[in-house]
C-alpha cells in the first residue's frame, strides 16, 4: 500500500513538473481522504493550486504540511516565497531561514526583495553586500541590487554600481551589457558606444559578439543605415533573435517591406509569434494586405466593459495602489513614460479589495472570449482553444498597476506574453487637467514612433473611472500625454490557454 501511495504522488508530481496543474489537483482531491497525515500529499496539493493561483488554498495546504512536518525547510521557504508574491510581510521568514543557511542564494534574494517592498532598502542594500564580501555574487543577486539602488538613488547609483563591479572584474560581460542596455534606453547612444568599444576590449575578441550585435543595433537605432547594414552583415555567423529583430525593425522602417516580412514570418512559426507577429499587422498595413482585416477584424476585437465597481471601491484601490507606487521604480524596460509600475504579480495580493476585483473581472473576460469569431488555429488571438477558460479557469500571465502624473504617457507596445489584455481604469484627471482630446486616450495601432511609419491609430478609447478595456495582446497600443493630474490603472494579461506557468 505504501509502495502503490508513493506511485500514485510520484505520478501527481511527475504531472506538475508538466505544468498540468488542473488535471494534478483533480486528482489529488479525488483521494485525499487517503493521504491527511501525507506531507508530500499536502506539498504537491499546495503547489498545484499555486500553478491555478489558488493563492489563498495554497496557504491552507501548506500551514497542513507545516503541522506535519514543522521545520521543513522547502515548506517554511515555500511559504515564504508565496507570502513574497501575494504582498504578505515575508521578510522575517527569510531571515529565519537565512540564519540556518547563510549562503542560500534564493533565499538571500527573497529576503533583499521582501525587505525593499517592505520599504527597508538600507537594510537590503547592507544583505546583499554581506553577500559581497563572502562569495562571488551572482547576476541575479546583482541585478537586484542595482534594482534597489535605482529605486532609492535614481540612474547615477545604478551606473556607478556596475561600474564599480566592472573594475572589480566581477561578470564583466554582465555589468557592460547592463550598463549598455541601460544607455540604449534613455537613448543615450554616444555613451553606448564608448561602453561597447571598452566591453569589447574588456572580453577579448572570442566573446565580442553579443556586444557587435549591440553595436550595429545602436547604429540602426541611430538610423546610420549604411554604417548598420556593414556591420550587421559582419556578423552573418551569430544566430540571434535580437539581431534579426534589429534588421526587421530597420527593414521595416526603411519600407524594404519584403525582407521585414521574410524575418518575421520566419520566427512566427519557430515560437516567436507573438514577438514578431505584432510588426506582421504593421507590414501588412502599409501593404494594404488582407491579412490585416484576417489578424485585427479592424476594431472588432477591441471592447470596453463596465465591471460594476461601487464609488467605495474604487477608493479603496486608488489608496492601496497609491500605496504600492510609493515603493514601485519607474521601469525603464517598460512602456511607462512619467510614471510608475508596481512590482509582482498584482492580483496574487491577498486584499479583499484586489480579490473582489478579480472576482468582478473574470465574468467580463469570459463574455469577450465567449463572443469572439470561431475558432482559427492559424489566429493568435482565435486559435486557442477556449472551453477551459470559458469555464472560468482564467490564469493571468501578469498583473500590474501604472501611476502617470503630468505629461505621462505609455509609449506604443505590444504584451507578448499575453493572449488578451486589459486596462482598469481607476483614477483619471478631470477634464480641465486632460486637457482637450485626444489628451489621455488609449489608441490602438499606432507604431512605435522610432520607426517612422504613417500610420495612424484606427480605434481609440477616452479614459473614464470603472471602465475596463480588453484587447488582444499582439495590438499596438499607447496612451496620449495629459495637461496635469494623476492616472491611475491596474493593467493585466490573461495567459493563453495552452501555456506552461
Amino acid at each position: 500500500m505504501m509502495y502503490q501511495n508513493m506511485q500514485f504522488l510520484n505520478i501527481i508530481s511527475e504531472s506538475l513538473a508538466r505544468h498540468n496543474s488542473e488535471q494534478a489537483m483533480s486528482m489529488l482531491m479525488t483521494e485525499r481522504s487517503k493521504y491527511l497525515d501525507n506531507p508530500l500529499f499536502w506539498q504537491l496539493l499546495a503547489e498545484s493550486q499555486q500553478q491555478e493561483q489558488q493563492y489563498s488554498n495554497a496557504f491552507d495546504s501548506w500551514k497542513k504540511a507545516l503541522s506535519i512536518e514543522p521545520s521543513n525547510p522547502r515548506f517554511l521557504f515555500s511559504v515564504a516565497k508565496l507570502s513574497l508574491q501575494c504582498g504578505l510581510p515575508s521578510s522575517q521568514l527569510f531571515a529565519e531561514l537565512l540564519e540556518k543557511d547563510k549562503f542560500n542564494e534564493e533565499l538571500l534574494i527573497g529576503y533583499a526583495h521582501a525587505l525593499a517592498l517592505e520599504q527597508e532598502h538600507d537594510y537590503a542594500l547592507k544583505a546583499l553586500s554581506l553577500h559581497f564580501s563572502q562569495k562571488k555574487p551572482s547576476k541575479n543577486i546583482l541585478k537586484l541590487h542595482a534594482d534597489i539602488l535605482l529605486l532609492q538613488s535614481g540612474d547615477a547609483a545604478l551606473i556607478d554600481f556596475y561600474k564599480l563591479k566592472i573594475r572589480e572584474k566581477i561578470e564583466i560581460d554582465f555589468c557592460y551589457e547592463q550598463l549598455i542596455n541601460h544607455a540604449l534606453l534613455k537613448q543615450n547612444f554616444e555613451h553606448a558606444f564608448v561602453l561597447i568599444d571598452a566591453a569589447c576590449k574588456a572580453v577579448g575578441r572570442k566573446k565580442q559578439d553579443p556586444f557587435l550585435i549591440k553595436k550595429a543595433i545602436t547604429l540602426s537605432e541611430q538610423k546610420l543605415d549604411r554604417e548598420a547594414f556593414k556591420a550587421f552583415s559582419a556578423l552573418e555567423h551569430c544566430k540571434s533573435v535580437e539581431k534579426d529583430m534589429a534588421i526587421m525593425r530597420m527593414s521595416l522602417r526603411l519600407n524594404q517591406l519584403d525582407s521585414a516580412s521574410a524575418i518575421c514570418m520566419h520566427y512566427a512559426q519557430n515560437g516567436f509569434a507573438s514577438t514578431f507577429i505584432p510588426y506582421l499587422s504593421l507590414i501588412w498595413r502599409l501593404q494594404k494586405s488582407g491579412y490585416q482585416d484576417w489578424l485585427e477584424k479592424s476594431n472588432q476585437f477591441i471592447r470596453s466593459y463596465e465591471v460594476g465597481l461601487k464609488e467605495q471601491h474604487i477608493n479603496e484601490l486608488v489608496d492601496l495602489m497609491t500605496h504600492l507606487h510609493s515603493v514601485s521604480n519607474p521601469y525603464l524596460e517598460q512602456s511607462v513614460r512619467k510614471g510608475t509600475q508596481t512590482d509582482l504579480l498584482l492580483f496574487a495580493r491577498q486584499e479583499k479589495a484586489i480579490q473582489d476585483l478579480v472576482a468582478l473581472t473574470k465574468p467580463k473576460i469570459m463574455d469577450y472570449i465567449r463572443d469572439l469569431p470561431p475558432h482559427d488555429a492559424t489566429h493568435p488571438l482565435l486559435g486557442r482553444k477556449r472551453d477551459s477558460a470559458l469555464n472560468g479557469n482564467i490564469k493571468f500571465s501578469g498583473s500590474w498597476s501604472v501611476k502617470l502624473v503630468k505629461k505621462g504617457h505609455n509609449v506604443s507596445h505590444t504584451h507578448p506574453k499575453g493572449w488578451i489584455s486589459a486596462v482598469l481604469y481607476l483614477k483619471v484627471p478631470n477634464k480641465n487637467q486632460l486637457g482637450p482630446a485626444p489628451n489621455g486616450f488609449l489608441q490602438f495601432g499606432t507604431p512605435p514612433r522610432n520607426l517612422q511609419l504613417e500610420l495612424e491609430h484606427y480605434h481609440q478609447e477616452a479614459p473614464e473611472p470603472g471602465k475596463l478595456v480588453l484587447f488582444p495582446s499582439t495590438t499596438w497600443h499607447q496612451t496620449q500625454p495629459f495637461n496635469d493630474g494623476e492616472r491611475i490603472v491596474i493593467a493585466f494579461d490573461v495567459k493563453p490557454p495552452g501555456i506552461q506557468s
